[in-house]
Order: C-alpha cells, then sequence, then structure tokens
C-alpha cells in the first residue's frame, strides 16, 4: 500500500493551509488520519464545528471515499 500526506501549496478555498493525500487503496482497508490537538479546559463544555472542502483526482465505482470527522477526547487507535 502506498501512502503520503503533505501540505500542498494549492489555493485553499477558505484559511491559509491545504492537505494532500494520497493513497492507493486497492482493497478498501487503508486509512488515513489528520489529527489536530487543543489544549483545553477540564470539565467544561465546548461547541465543535468541524468543516473542510474535500476535492478529489479519483475516479470510478469501486474504492470510493468515506469522510468520518468528529471530535474526541482522545486520538484515534488502530483496530486489531
Amino acid at each position: 500500500m502506498v501512502w503520503e500526506v503533505a501540505r500542498s501549496s494549492d489555493q485553499a478555498s477558505d484559511g491559509e493551509q491545504v492537505t494532500r493525500l494520497r493513497l492507493d487503496n486497492l482493497n478498501s482497508q487503508g486509512k488515513i488520519w489528520i489529527e489536530r490537538r487543543y489544549e483545553v479546559e477540564e470539565d467544561q463544555f465546548y461547541s465543535i464545528k468541524i468543516s473542510f472542502d474535500f476535492g478529489s483526482a479519483d475516479w470510478g465505482d469501486v474504492n470510493l471515499w468515506r469522510l468520518p470527522a468528529g471530535a474526541v477526547a482522545d486520538s484515534p487507535t488502530v483496530g486489531g
């Protein structure tokens, strides 16, 4: 499996950063996640807004992308 995550100089639709993802996902088992950490106070409620734009050079009817997003207290882990 070939994969790459890199900052890109491509034009962002909003904001200043673009991340280019590459994954040769031939068996639909590949996963890439992007994590951004924040320091927060304990025992507080927070309102979270997540947004992103996604462009793809991929095509076809199989092995299509899924884009789950969320905010959690702990970093994601690889399942066993």
